[in-house]
């Protein structure tokens, strides 16, 4: 972990901690500057205590992007450029001064060129790269003088295939060569980071998550053990420490798909030939919906144009797998006829966090979109926390449909990611306006502007940290 002397906060000149929201009210609304231009009149304040600053940013690794650049042919050639694109992304994550910024996509110079500039914040990081040849993995950032670290777990998803798959009833018939089939495909270089963590405004232990779970839609099974998983790893922190979770990351799911509701806690017992449709990315036909024991909820809120980026596709699974195509990373509908009761189920139990872990958007809506390229557009980007240890009070603006697909595709002149960042204020239930059941109010949280993080101008909408000096607003959620 890199290691910083001295941390500064961030507010205005001449202001108190206290005043540092009425600064940032003025400057959303009064700014005329490009802050990522270094020609800006300030950053966004960072949360006050006890409210904590969480974003969770795919930042596109430019090895992915040159790997897969028909996604992107339709960007100006400056946006994908490997340098500007840095300097954007860098100037981006220092503007929206989080305590937390979960990053995935991250190569090991991305990580040593941001572990240089937000030094200057305070910020300190840990990296996990992906196993196997990929370039790219996991990245953590917390600011020192308000997260104190007390352990580092590192999570390798590839080690599933060696513990074995224990969440599928094999249909009759089937012999152990499909077990083995099953183990070997959960080989997956995909990685998480969980950090232990002492916050110091409070006295309170977190654990902070990060990960990006499996792409490839026609692995739905690997999705989910990846994700179990993930928060078994977490929960097993917690309960060892008496931490509340945190987890953010690109889990590759669509609101109302499948995986994403195990991912809210909801168990899962599935023909496992539907496993195409489980990410939400795919057209659904009409037969299929999860939860009715033919396939729990609707279409996800993705639209997929074919290719995806970097995991690769691969057979079926069981009898009559292997139809359709294959390979290569093509978003392709395996089955296309109702399956048959005679084929193999996929059966997990809630996870650990069952209960207790929510989006931070869930009460506002999830984002329009978080990823916006030539293969696909939808949400894929979540921060899920402890509902009873935290309730959000500001979220960041996330752009609409319209406003993405005038800029043609991502990366653009302004974001330099295929993704757009998300980021919330937690606050901790118990310590002032928050308290149990307060999340069932956050309907009413305010939202400061993704527009403000990205292009540095003003925006009527925004809001801040602050929600008694900030317009409230409710989004409405999409059917």
């Amino acid at each position: 972990m890199a290691s910083v002397k001295h941390a500064r906060r961030h507010s205005c000149p001449g202001r108190s901690d206290q005043d540092a929201h009425k600064c940032l009210h003025h400057f959303l609304h009064h700014s005329d500057g490009t802050v990522l231009a270094g020609v800006g009149r300030g950053e966004i304040p960072p949360a006050a205590p006890p409210m904590l600053r969480v974003c969770s940013y795919n930042l596109l690794a430019q090895s992915l992007l040159r790997a897969n650049a028909t996604l992107y042919t339709s960007c100006p050639a400056d946006a994908v450029h490997g340098p500007s694109r840095l300097q954007r992304l860098g100037n981006l994550l220092s503007h929206l001064n989080a305590d937390v910024l979960a990053l995935q996509e991250v190569e090991q110079p991305t990580f040593e060129w941001l572990s240089a500039k937000l030094a200057a914040q305070g910020m300190q990081g840990l990296y996990k790269r992906r196993t196997g040849d990929q370039l790219d993995g996991v990245a953590l950032f917390v600011r020192a003088i308000r997260l104190d670290v007390l352990a580092v777990e590192e999570v390798e998803f590839r080690e599933l295939a060696d513990h074995g798959v224990d969440c599928v009833q094999p249909a009759p018939g089937e012999d152990t060569a499909f077990g083995l089939r099953l183990q070997e495909m959960a080989r997956k270089d995909n990685v998480a980071l969980l950090l232990l963590a002492n916050d110091t405004a409070t006295g309170r232990k977190l654990v902070l998550g990060c990960t990006h779970i499996l792409w490839n839609p026609k692995r739905g099974l690997v999705k989910l053990a990846q994700i179990r998983e993930l928060t078994s790893r977490a929960h097993a922190l917690c309960m060892a420490h008496g931490a509340a979770p945190i987890l953010c990351g690109d889990f590759n799911c669509t609101p109302g798909s499948l995986a994403h509701s195990y991912l809210s806690g909801a168990p899962v017992s599935e023909q496992l030939r539907t496993e195409s449709f489980w990410d939400g990315s795919l057209r659904q036909p009409r037969w299929y919906e999860h939860g009715s024991g033919r396939g729990i909820g609707r279409a996800g809120h993705g639209h997929s144009r074919a290719f995806g980026k970097g995991d690769g596709g691969g057979g079926g699974y069981g009898k009559g797998a292997g139809r359709g195509r294959s390979g290569d990373g093509v978003r392709a509908q395996q089955c296309g006829d109702a399956p048959s009761r005679q084929n193999p189920y996929a059966v997990l139990q809630s996870h650990a966090f069952a209960s207790r872990l929510r989006s931070a958007y869930a009460s506002v809506g999830e984002p329009h979109l978080t990823t916006f390229h030539g293969g696909f557009h939808g949400t894929v980007d979540y921060i899920m926390f402890d509902s009873a240890s935290f309730v959000p009070r500001s979220h960041l603006r996330t752009p609409t449909v319209a406003e993405l697909a005038a800029e043609g595709c991502l990366p653009s002149a302004r974001r330099p990611s295929d993704h757009v960042p998300i980021a919330c204020d937690l606050e901790w239930v118990g310590s002032g306006h928050a308290g149990p059941g307060a999340c069932d109010d956050a309907a009413k949280s305010c939202r400061y502007d993704e527009r403000d993080g990205e292009d540095g101008h003003s925006a009527a909408s925004g809001s801040g940290p602050n929600r008694k000096q900030m317009r409230a607003e409710s989004r409405v959620k999409r059917a």
